[in-house]
């Protein structure tokens, strides 16, 4: 005999398996014009300083989709929605792939990257309202892993189909899209077992939402700011350092393409598996505020480690050790916020998470290149940088600890109030 509950949980993990492959491709749609924007420029005949503007376009216009667009807890809406992005972001890769002007793959840029940072938004939503308080956390480092796999699996694969010419790589990924959007039309479920609890689910959320507003508005909007700044330093400090990396390792000690695309696919799959095992384990056994010191930590050890060592060897094992530690703790963060958050808070939360990783990236190498002092025979010094990245990247595990401190007191002033 069938048992109900174990057909609900099939179908659940299905479920949560295509909202991993949505994210896996928006990403990999968003990683894969940097290292082909420069054969894309030179087909067009434009030169190769413009090819920024293509990861320009698709950054500001996925910014503007989390200023723009908003969550909701109605899942059959959700399930529309990404169905909706998915298309347009498979119609706007395949479109890049057939035209020639400069301006026109600007625009297909920039609908990709709407569409793209839509879906990201409404999927990661779409998971937490699949999810239990019991496996929310493990459901959301899930889909956010989705990021270093890409990087470490899903660019070097696209570049290997675009070896013969770009326009390749962008119709297999639009195909990819496409046989997704079937996939997610036919096998995401778009309503709950029964109407009964679907209503309870509603009726839930708004209670919770009207506690959260009668009880300390104040607090939870401060909250909420705190947990926007632990992601907006994180990331900061992260690209502050990241965007200098590959250029130390190249211009300084001389590191060839293969050595650094060897560390990027490494460090990325590290990430990954990283990532996935802490959704795993038991907030017990690893308390949340211990492994982003322990993260922060090592991001400085790697981070003097390389730009100090004695040979490129060692340079680039701390490159690589860096990106782990340091992708590990921004995806760790992130997870432990939005799983943490409540209803209100989470849902302002995730619309704000597009324009802060956008903002953060660009803010970060801007920094870090300023900081950059050019010396004799083209080498760099990186002392600038180093000086002010390295103690600011304790800024994220401190303002967590104030974070945790207000969360707690916040579930004090409930509990006081419940008791009376």
């Amino acid at each position: 005999m069938l048992n109900p509950l174990h057909l609900i949980k099939t179908k659940c993990h299905g479920a949560v398996c295509l909202c991993f492959m949505a994210q896996f491709l928006a990403a990999l749609d968003a990683l894969i014009i940097v290292p082909l924007s420069a054969d894309i420029v030179l087909d067009a005949g434009v030169p190769a300083a413009r090819a920024g503007y293509l990861t320009t376009a698709y950054s500001l216009a996925a910014a503007a989709a989390g200023l723009i667009l908003n969550v909701s807890q109605d899942k059959r809406r959700e399930k529309r929605r990404i169905l909706l992005y998915l298309a347009g972001i498979s119609v706007a890769t395949l479109s890049l792939s057939l035209v020639n002007h400069f301006g026109l793959m600007l625009v297909m840029r920039m609908v990709a990257g709407f569409f793209g940072g839509g879906l990201t938004l409404v999927n990661l939503n779409y998971v937490l309202m699949l999810s239990t308080d019991q496996n929310k956390k493990q459901q959301t480092a899930t889909v956010l892993s989705a990021f270093p796999l890409a990087l470490a699996v899903g660019v070097p694969g696209l570049l290997f189909v675009a070896a013969d010419h770009w326009r390749s790589g962008f119709v297999c990924l639009g195909l990819m899209l496409a046989g997704l959007l079937m996939c997610v039309w036919r096998g995401l479920p778009s309503s709950s077992a029964t109407e009964k609890a679907r209503k309870q689910r509603k009726e839930c959320g708004k209670e919770r939402e009207e506690t959260l507003v009668t009880q300390a508005p104040p607090l939870n909007d401060g909250l909420l700011w705190l947990s926007v700044g632990v992601i907006f330093a994180a990331i900061l400090s992260t690209f502050m350092v990241s965007t200098q990396y590959p250029v130390m390792l190249q211009v300084n000690f001389g590191v060839s393409e293969h050595l650094l695309s060897g560390c990027y696919i490494l460090s990325g799959a590290c990430s990954f598996l990283t990532v996935q095992l802490y959704g795993r384990v038991s907030a017990a056994n690893f308390p949340a505020h211990r492994v982003i010191w322990l993260l922060s930590v090592l991001m400085m050890v790697a981070t003097w480690a390389g730009f100090y060592a004695s040979g490129p060897q060692i340079a680039a094992s701390g490159f690589v050790i860096f990106v782990v530690v340091s992708a590990s703790r921004t995806l760790i963060l992130m997870t432990e916020v939005i799983s943490t958050l409540p209803l209100r808070e989470r849902m302002k939360m995730m619309g704000l998470q597009n324009l802060l990783q956008h903002l953060a990236v660009g803010i970060g190498g801007a920094l870090g290149s300023l900081l950059i002092v050019t010396l004799a025979g083209q080498r760099l010094d990186f002392t600038g940088m180093l000086q002010v990245g390295l103690p600011f990247m304790l800024c994220s595990p401190l303002l967590w600890q104030l974070r945790s401190r207000m969360l707690c007191r916040s579930e004090e002033a409930v509990n006081r109030k419940e008791a009376s």
